[in-house]
């Protein structure tokens, strides 16, 4: 089965494997079928045994993966374990998490997503993470593209630019299929609401608009920044967006009505970006004033805010369960943080210039960094390996993103 990239390989329990040594006797099986078998070359009936190991209890998940044979899988791929319906971590002991003598393993192999990149040499493009290659290039706008998203369902890209424009992109054929026109400057930012139906643009005409994908046309204004709106988001249920701005300020808004819910101006300097976490609860803001901070969305109170940085943070991303926080700055950096200490995991070092852009994969296992070195840099989030860096932008990139595309 194939989901997103992902293998998805049933879970079986086998018990006739047994030991007089302490040990436990666990099996790892895949999805078997021509793709598999390139891979490993062991078929054991209809499933795939990719491997049967003797382990310690006290093994770690990671020490378990360490052990499976590497096969023809490319090192771009993401090695996982599933037990039942959960995936075990790699800092856990078999023990821990229930595995006994005789139980079966299911190995998931992810591909990695594919980026999307945007510069001011005034186009988008689409890279294979695998190869590193251009897939294709989005061009048609008259000025610098400030902001590239990918569709929830993979078949479409948005763009902004500073032509007081966004558009629309059919992915696979690289055409334009519509153009959201209505802001009196540059359009900052551009994101798709989770069901795809709505597109919200930011611009330094000091507004948000709502709009319509299927019509093109504006549904709503939020007026009320005294600055450049740098970016703008939508909460996952879409009743509330959530503002950025020049004016030091990040602002909360009813979607349904565009009047104000909370303004929020703890940051001492321009904010840069805002963007929620995947369940809403809460959001996080970047700032120059070299800090993120995060926000309880239902009080508007700062949970925590978090210092390292040399220079400016042009934009903060929450990993899919909020439990870790990527900033990018013109320090040349981008640091890994945890939200629960505030404390700094790792940093992320390697481009020449400036980082403007940081954002998680959908799965939250790798990272994608653009920089006005005019490269982008994908990141493999457990081990801090660059799995590839993206060469191709005339000048200097603004955003990055990462995503599955629709086939």
């Amino acid at each position: 089965v194939q989901v997103a990239g992902v293998a998805i390989i049933p879970f079986r329990r086998v018990s006739d494997f047994r030991t007089a040594t302490g040990r436990m006797r666990v099996s790892v099986y895949a999805l078997s079928g021509v793709e598999a078998a390139m891979l490993f070359n062991n078929f054991i009936g209809s499933q795939f045994q990719v491997a049967a190991l003797e382990v310690e209890p006290t093994s770690t998940v990671g020490e378990l993966i360490a052990r499976l044979p590497g096969g023809g899988i490319h090192a771009s791929k993401r090695r996982r374990l599933l037990y039942g319906q959960s995936e075990l971590t790699g800092a856990s002991t078999l023990t821990e998490i229930g595995v006994a003598d005789g139980s079966s393993l299911t190995l998931v192999v992810t591909a990695p997503p594919h980026a999307l990149t945007c510069g001011w040499d005034g186009t988008a493009r689409l890279w294979s993470c695998e190869s590193g290659e251009c897939l294709r290039t989005f061009e048609g706008h008259k000025g610098a593209v400030s902001s590239v998203a990918l569709s929830p369902d993979g078949a479409s890209v948005l763009t902004a630019s500073d032509d007081a424009a966004a558009k629309l992109w059919n992915i696979q054929s690289g055409e334009c299929t519509t153009t959201f026109e209505g802001h009196n400057g540059r359009v900052t930012s551009a994101v798709f609401s989770r069901d795809g139906s709505s597109v919200l643009t930011a611009s330094d005409d000091c507004t948000a608009r709502l709009w319509s994908v299927a019509s093109g046309e504006c549904r709503r204004s939020f007026c009320g920044h005294q600055d450049t709106v740098c970016s703008a988001a939508l909460s996952p249920g879409g009743s509330l967006v959530l503002t950025a701005s020049w004016d030091c300020s990040a602002k909360l808004w009813f979607a349904e009505t565009g009047c104000p819910k909370m303004t929020l101006e703890q940051h001492e300097d321009p904010v840069t970006s805002a963007e929620f976490s995947s369940d809403g609860s809460c959001f996080v803001t970047a700032s120059w004033d070299s800090t993120a901070n995060l926000w309880s969305t239902e009080t508007g109170e700062c949970r925590r805010t978090f210092e390292g940085h040399k220079n400016p943070v042009c934009s903060a991303a929450l990993s899919p369960d909020a439990t870790s926080l990527l900033t990018a700055s013109m320090d040349g950096t981008a640091r890994l943080w945890s939200t629960l200490s505030g404390t700094c995991l790792k940093t992320l070092e390697g481009h020449e210039g400036r980082i403007l852009w940081v954002s998680f994969s959908p799965d939250g296992a790798w990272a994608v960094t653009a920089s006005d070195d005019c490269t982008a840099k994908v990141w493999n989030i457990e081990s801090e390996e660059t799995l590839q860096t993206l060469k191709g932008h005339k000048q200097g990139l603004t955003k990055a993103v990462l995503g599955w595309i629709s086939q």
